[in-house]
């Protein structure tokens, strides 16, 4: 899910998070008094439709550059001093409209694919010299499909078909399929005040909705992309309150913590004059999260998902061991901010 590019022998993060903008605050709701135990689950009534809209915004600013040379660091007055400026953003807006459900589980849904869309700008700066600048925008064929999802209880997974045959214009199996946002939701019933721990892991359907679609680079990219090794980390979710907004029971829920990222691809030292042959790129980010998730507890399902939060990212390009010659590796790191919103809207009432 990142796009790089290389300067003298590093490789540069073109990461898919992209700039922040301030959520507008909800309108304010009337707090229930009763302190009673509620069930906050996923209860979809069959022939629901629900649109629903997935942004993800993140800026990123260079912050340091290192280079190490038989493991030892390079001096910095060798070193380009370099300003990196990244922004990026992807735009997900689908229809999902629900099939029966059988002991709790979903058994099929047809999801009308409406936009999938990315777009980004990343700025290189070498002083005295002018930036380099450039931009990209992309959008996913499938967009204007629509596929169905089967559950395949011996599998126990969703197959997916494209309505109406032929070829899909995306391989079908990288498809994200739930896409409810449940993960949030605690195991058993709880009262006001009470919090719960998810897996951050979770974060990774939020980052790159819909599926690794590549929609983090510009549609000429031969980039490799990026393989996740690894989500580590645990978010605290709160019930904060039960109101009532048009005659509707919301759950107002709060969200908070700290996770890593760590992602893995082939590396690229074609531009580095003091070193050659095969190399690694390790990407590692550690996000601080907070935000808040409104679920409509008498219709079943999520209206709303705001995250936002500050991070910092560091890539790695490590030439492999085992190939003679002297080490190389060098590294930048970068900070950065991410807001990822989530709209569901019901298609009979508009509700949102």
């Amino acid at each position: 899910m990142l796009t790089t590019f290389v300067l003298v022998g590093l490789a540069l993060p073109n990461v898919c998070l992209g700039g922040i903008v301030p959520f507008a605050s909800p309108a304010p709701l009337a707090a229930a008094t009763a302190q009673e135990t509620q069930a906050l689950t996923f209860r979809i009534a069959e022939g629901t439709r629900l649109e629903k809209s997935f942004h993800v915004r993140t800026s990123t600013l260079s912050s340091d550059f290192r280079v190490f040379m038989g493991g030892q660091p390079v001096p910095s007055a060798f070193l380009p001093k370099l300003e990196l400026t990244n922004e990026q953003s992807m735009t997900v807006e689908l229809c999902d409209t629900y099939g029966k459900t059988k002991k709790g589980q979903l058994l099929s849904f047809v999801r009308d694919y409406t936009e999938l869309a990315g777009e980004g700008s990343f700025s290189v700066e070498v002083p005295p010299e002018a930036p380099e600048e450039s931009s990209w925008q992309r959008e996913s064929p499938l967009a204007g499909e629509r596929v169905a999802f089967q559950w395949d209880a011996k599998a126990g997974a969703f197959t997916r078909k494209l309505v109406g045959g032929g070829d899909p214009p995306e391989p079908l199996d990288i498809l994200q399929a739930r896409m409810d946002l449940t993960e949030f939701l605690p195991e058993q019933d709880v009262e006001v005040g009470a919090s719960w721990e998810v897996d951050a892991a979770l974060l990774a359907g939020l980052l790159n909705p819909g599926g690794p679609l590549r929609l983090d680079r510009g549609e000429q990219s031969t980039e490799l992309p990026f393989e996740t090794l690894s989500i580590e980390g645990e978010l605290t979710v709160k019930l904060e309150q039960i109101a009532h907004e048009d005659g509707v029971r919301i759950a107002v829920l709060t969200i908070e913590g700290q996770c890593e990222q760590v992602a893995e691809r082939e590396g690229d030292l074609t531009r580095v004059p003091v070193a050659e042959g095969e190399a690694t790129d390790t990407a590692t980010w550690n996000y601080d999260i907070e935000g808040s998730l409104r679920w409509n507890l008498d219709a079943g399902h999520a209206l709303s998902l705001d995250l936002s939060g500050p991070f910092d990212h560091l890539l790695r390009t490590e030439r492999d061991p085992g190939q003679g010659g002297a080490d190389y590796a060098s590294e930048i790191e970068s900070d950065g901010d991410l807001e990822v919103e989530v709209r569901f809207t019901s298609v009979e009432d508009g509700r949102q």
